[in-house]
């Protein structure tokens, strides 16, 4: 016999805790009561015919014990999940893995998704083995445990901790050496490859998906201080939809638009973000009976519009100023040092051989610095 809810060793201290607990109850007596009477006479023939029964009074509370024991071990066995093995019959060592790609999220007809239907057929197949046989459980994305076959409740509590994985790519797992009956459950969307001994069963259904394919928050190349968000849907139902797609951003407000999709149909659109502040932009895309709501969401960030203002301090560095000069996203303003200001304002302060008193209010770049007390001092240049 073997317990699939606990281990061998868990299974013996509770039931002989239930042996204890019962003959413990069967050897407490309450103390005897006191009773005043007005007459024994009536008392002492009871008691003299109890006496003449002890025999049968005794073999009574046996058998009770007895039966308190047998009902007390056997709730305690049930609480253990017993499986009794028969000698003749076949040991089956069953291998399960189960597909547990995003697409495994999809909802079903009957409110349930494909994962929830895979992990039943998974209990199912496990049950089919021997009590004596090997089990072990794989998965596509590879959360399960390396090992090797175990029990049935190993198994069973491998498959318990499975959940569906939404980001890696999911193959087929490396199967260990040794005769095993192989299944394979899985929607066959995403993983195709099991090998030719592997017994499949499907949990593929047909289901309306609207989803996401592509999302970006890109800077105009003619203007970089402005911005679009690049988003593309595709409609998988065998069926038209209506979609209604909605950017959002950090600030009240948003942008929505109304899609019309045929089926199959993938379709892109820029949206200027020119009423987005910085910050992080979400995109949702929503359509009626959608069974995969995974991809309906989609997320970038908007980073700051501004140019930079940049303040370059040199005796004259074409180099320096040309590269600075080629980026469109920073406002440069060139000065020599005998022009510098501390009090005009900058976003990033670059001192070419030069280096002010006193630190400027800002970040700041120092090439070949004079040494100055708010710089550490230059030990050696090296060429």
């Amino acid at each position: 016999m073997t317990f699939l809810g606990m281990s061998p060793g868990m299974m013996g201290v509770l039931l002989g805790a239930t042996v204890a607990t019962v003959v413990f109850l069967y050897w407490l007596k309450p103390p005897p009561q006191r009773v005043v009477v007005p007459s024994t006479l009536l008392w002492d023939r009871l008691l003299k015919e109890k006496k003449r029964n002890t025999l049968l009074d005794r073999l009574r509370w046996w058998l009770s014990l007895m039966l308190a024991l047998i009902i007390g071990l056997s709730v305690a066995s049930g609480m253990g999940r017993p499986e009794l093995s028969s000698p003749g019959r076949d040991v089956r060592n069953i291998t399960v893995v189960i597909d547990n790609s995003a697409t495994m999220a999809t909802r079903t007809a009957d409110g349930f998704t494909r994962w929830e239907h895979a992990v039943a057929h998974a209990g199912r197949v496990l049950g089919q083995g021997s009590a004596s046989g090997q089990f072990l459980i794989l998965d596509t994305s590879g959360q399960a445990p390396p090992g090797e076959p175990g029990d049935r409740r190993s198994a069973l509590e491998v498959l318990a901790e499975l959940t569906v994985s939404l980001g890696d790519e999911p193959q087929f797992p490396d199967l260990p050496e040794g005769e095993s009956e192989i299944f394979f459950i899985s929607d066959g969307v995403l993983v195709d490859d099991a090998p030719p001994e592997a017994t499949l069963i499907s949990v593929f259904e047909p289901a309306h998906n609207v989803g996401i394919t592509a999302f970006q928050v890109e800077a105009l190349p003619s203007e970089p201080t402005r911005f679009q968000a690049f988003v593309q849907v595709k409609n998988a139902s065998d069926v038209g939809k209506q979609t209604t797609l909605r950017l959002s951003g950090s600030n009240e407000g948003g942008i929505r638009d109304t899609l019309t999709l045929g089926p199959g149909e993938t379709r892109g659109r820029s949206i200027d973000l020119g009423s987005f502040e910085r910050g992080p932009v979400r995109a949702v895309v929503t359509a009626d009976s959608d069974a995969f709501p995974a991809d309906d969401y989609a997320y970038g960030f908007l980073p700051i519009r501004t140019e930079t203002r940049v303040l370059l301090v040199t005796r004259g560095n074409v180099y320096l100023e040309n590269v600075l000069a080629d980026e469109p996203r920073l406002s440069l303003a060139v000065v020599n040092p005998a022009q510098y200001d501390p009090q005009v304002s900058a976003d990033v302060y670059i001192f070419d051989r030069f280096a002010p008193p006193e630190a400027p209010g800002g970040p700041t770049l120092v090439f070949l610095p004079p040494d100055v007390e708010w710089l550490t001092q230059t030990l050696a240049v090296v060429e």
